[in-house]
C-alpha cells in the first residue's frame, strides 16, 4: 500500500507538473503529513480524482491511486461519513508522508522517524 501510495504521487508529478499540495499556497518548503486526518485527505483526494470543486489540482482527474478498501478502520482506504478518506495500515495507524516541496530533492526525516539525515529524492513514507 506504501508503495502504491508513493508511485501515484510520483506519477501525479508529470501530468500536472506540481506535487500533490495539501495547502492552498503553492509549495515552497518540505512538507509532512499523515493519511488520516484533515491534512492527509486532501492529497489522497488528490491522486484519488475525489476532491471536491473548486480548488482543483488533479485538473484531469486522472485516478492514480486505488487502493484496497479497509475494514474496522485499518487495512487500507477507509471511507469516512463525511465521504472523505483516509489511509491505514494493517494495524490502523496512517501512512506517514514527507513531500519534497521546494523541490531540492532532499528532506529531513521527521523527528520520530530517529534519523536527521537527509534522503534523496521526492517523496519519502515512513
Amino acid at each position: 500500500m506504501a508503495t502504491d501510495l508513493e508511485n501515484s504521487i510520483n506519477q501525479f508529478y508529470p501530468n500536472d507538473a506540481t506535487l500533490p499540495n495539501p495547502g492552498t499556497s503553492k509549495l515552497s518548503h518540505d512538507i509532512l503529513f499523515d493519511t488520516a486526518g484533515s491534512e492527509g485527505q486532501k492529497p489522497l483526494s488528490i491522486v484519488m480524482a475525489m476532491e471536491s470543486v473548486p480548488a482543483l489540482q488533479n485538473t484531469k482527474k486522472n485516478r492514480f491511486f486505488i487502493g484496497r478498501s479497509g475494514a474496522a478502520g485499518k487495512g487500507g482506504v477507509i471511507t469516512l461519513p463525511s465521504g472523505l478518506t483516509e489511509l491505514r495500515d494493517p494495524w490502523g495507524n496512517p501512512y506517514h508522508v514527507v513531500i519534497d516541496g521546494d523541490y531540492d530533492e532532499a528532506m529531513t526525516p521527521p523527528a520520530d522517524s530517529g534519523s536527521t539525515t537527509p534522503v534523496r529524492g521526492c517523496l519519502v513514507l515512513v
